[in-house]
């Protein structure tokens, strides 16, 4: 029996996967998602009954077709920027597995500039006692295996709008690297960052996961509504995975695609 995988690298891939998920043709659902008003049935309900517009959308989804909601992975993607001859060997790995990587890689940007004595010693006072914002942001992350990810997100079009939608943007710098450099200029007045992105590419990693939530299947309903209806995609389009500190291992991953700028 074929795997049931929701995947919403695009809008097709997206009607697509509900379809063989849900056994609703791709027809029907769209016929659903236009037909439906949203804003006007979430005004007619009681305080009680009113819910987030994913959660809701799938509750009148499963009212109106009583869908079969079982399927056995969820695609994620990845944003970030790295090397174009990262093949990503070992998986995605959490800050905790990079983070001695990223510090060699920004090294060998700057060895013409500065010795590797003085970069140990300006590495030892951001992780000690640098006091700028930078540095406060780069200790929190690195001393709380929460924040090391690897993040990804359910649907791969909102990695291209992150300021609309109030998130970070992966894929012009991971933000630990954002903050090493922007430390780095205020240190010894060199923009790291600049160099950082010339010598980089912005990349998105595919990859499967085991969940099956009923919730990524109200996202992605979410997501084709404001589509088809002509909607800005909204920031409860932004669902997101957090491994917390746990790599992905390599036979997950699916693609890895490196995007030219949009």
């Amino acid at each position: 029996m074929d795997k049931k995988i929701l995947d919403c690298e695009s809008i097709e891939s997206t009607y697509d996967s509900l379809e063989k998920i849900t056994n609703i043709s791709t027809e029907d659902i769209k016929t659903f998602l236009t037909e439906f008003d949203l804003d006007n049935y979430f005004d007619s309900l009681q305080a009680t009954e009113k819910d987030w517009g994913d959660r809701l959308i799938l509750r009148i989804f499963k009212s109106e077709f009583n869908p079969s909601l079982d399927y056995d992975s969820t695609c994620w993607f990845h944003g970030c920027r790295t090397y174009d001859s990262n093949k990503f060997e070992l998986g995605i790995l959490p800050l905790g597995g990079v983070i001695e990587e990223i510090w060699d890689f920004l090294f060998n940007l700057v060895d013409d500039k500065i010795s590797r004595e003085k970069w140990s010693n300006f590495r030892l006072k951001l992780e000690t006692d640098l006091d700028n914002n930078f540095a406060h942001l780069y200790r929190l992350k690195i001393r709380d295996s929460f924040h090391y990810g690897p993040y990804a997100y359910l649907i791969r079009d909102v990695i291209f709008i992150p300021e609309k939608l109030s998130q970070h943007d992966y894929l012009n710098t991971p933000e630990i690297v954002e903050d090493i450099c922007n430390c780095y200029k205020d240190c010894f007045d060199f923009d790291l960052l600049k160099e950082y992105q010339i010598n980089t590419k912005r990349c998105i990693v595919k990859f499967k996961s085991d969940d099956s939530r009923e919730e990524n299947i109200g996202d992605a309903l979410f997501y084709l509504y404001d589509v088809m209806n002509g909607i800005e995609i909204s920031d409860r389009c932004c669902t997101a995975c957090n491994n917390k500190g746990k790599k992905i291992p390599k036979k997950n991953v699916l693609k890895i695609e490196f995007v030219d700028k949009i």
